[in-house]
């Protein structure tokens, strides 16, 4: 098994290759947790994250998320709603190329109920806003990544940077091997019990303890650890 990466503490957490990912998400979806469960329990760990980071100007902090394609794109507006439920300043940029799933569809539905705004790229362009939190399993157009640029935000992302930059990543569910990552790693607590591991063949222990988002770090192989 690959243990790539750990908590502060040291203990493992299992890694997955690329060609186990489909596999590990089905396995979840059958054991009870399709991706309409989770996302809502991810979508709440990217604004926890997202809280976390603005720290005691959270309430004052103007985010605005960036939403994509696929699951990912559905945690992003998940965790939109989530921010906007407790007033805050936040707006959603939808990319135009993407082709909303019923999963992204039904996150959107939720967020407009928030009354939260929905704008695109040329209401951004001259703003200063403290987070982008960003959410997509494909890139986003050049020319938001140019508006991020001139922003002044910092840069979250929930899953892998599949383009621009980012300050700290969500991970959620597990990391995967040679993902690119960027930033300071997070893994997301997204309710998936332990069975579900063991029936997909990865020994894992409860790593959260009170918490639903935990820093974690690349392990440094025993090779290399020779003094």
């Amino acid at each position: 098994m690959n243990e790539l990466f750990c908590t502060s503490t040291g203990l493992p957490i299992p890694t997955l290759t690329p060609e186990q990912v489909t596999l590990w998400w089905e396995g979840v979806a059958t054991a009870g947790l399709p991706p309409e469960v989770w996302v809502e329990t991810a979508g709440r760990s990217s604004a926890m994250l997202t809280l976390g980071w603005l720290g005691q100007d959270w309430q004052v902090g103007r985010v605005v998320v960036l939403v994509g394609s696929g699951t990912v794109g559905a945690v992003a507006l998940s965790a939109a709603r989530h921010l906007a439920n407790r007033c805050m300043n936040v707006r959603v940029w939808l990319n135009p190329e993407i082709a909303p799933n019923l999963c992204l569809q039904n996150q959107y539905n939720l967020y407009q109920k928030t009354g939260a705004q929905t704008v695109d790229l040329s209401e951004l362009t001259g703003e200063k806003v403290a987070v982008v939190l960003v959410g997509s399993d494909t890139p986003l157009l050049p020319e938001i990544w140019a508006w991020v640029a001139q922003s002044g935000a910092e840069v979250l992302r929930i899953g892998a940077t599949v383009d621009g930059v980012a300050v700290a990543t969500l991970v959620l569910g597990l990391p995967v091997m040679g993902a690119p990552y960027a930033g300071q790693l997070y893994l997301a607590d997204v309710g998936i019990p332990l069975a579900v591991y063991e029936q997909l063949g990865l020994y894992h222990r409860f790593v959260f303890g009170n918490q639903y988002i935990i820093p974690i770090y690349q392990r440094v192989a025993a090779l290399d650890m020779e003094i």
